[in-house]
């Protein structure tokens, strides 16, 4: 289910960055983990999507996660227990202080109405359409 999975700080976009940033990216990239998901998501791996993300945010692990980022990028399909898996997901991060952040699914892709229609967006999930821009 997953491509790979790592901290900003190790996984750098392609976007080129100001030294500043770079050094912001290196000082506090731990806080961002990075989950890369690809293929089709469905009954069989959605438990284990909720379970990396429960170790990343056990304090024992890492404490300072503050953001995981669900890039889609890759994901061809996705089944009603992975949509209800991002819907634990949310819940989890909110839970801990964390923010969710779902990226590379575009307003008219399927995957994104999918976990749409679990009710997602009621909990104001952050989503961004890709991950290689640089904020300012």
């Amino acid at each position: 289910v997953f491509k790979y999975h790592g901290s900003v700080a190790l996984i750098r976009s392609t976007t080129q960055r100001s030294p500043f940033a770079c050094r912001q990216l290196d000082e506090d990239g731990h806080q961002v983990q990075v989950l890369r998901l690809h293929s089709l998501l469905y009954y069989g791996n959605a438990a284990q999507l909720v379970r990396s993300i429960k170790q990343l945010l056990l304090p024992e692990n890492d404490s300072s996660v503050r953001y995981i980022v669900l890039d889609l990028t890759l994901v061809l399909d996705l089944d009603a227990s992975a949509a209800d898996a991002f819907l634990v997901a949310a819940e989890l991060c909110h839970a801990r202080g964390a923010t969710l952040i779902i990226s590379g699914c575009g307003p008219k892709h399927d995957v994104r109405s999918r976990i749409e229609r679990v009710g997602l967006q009621l909990l104001q999930v952050s989503s961004v359409h890709a991950l290689n821009t640089d904020r300012r």
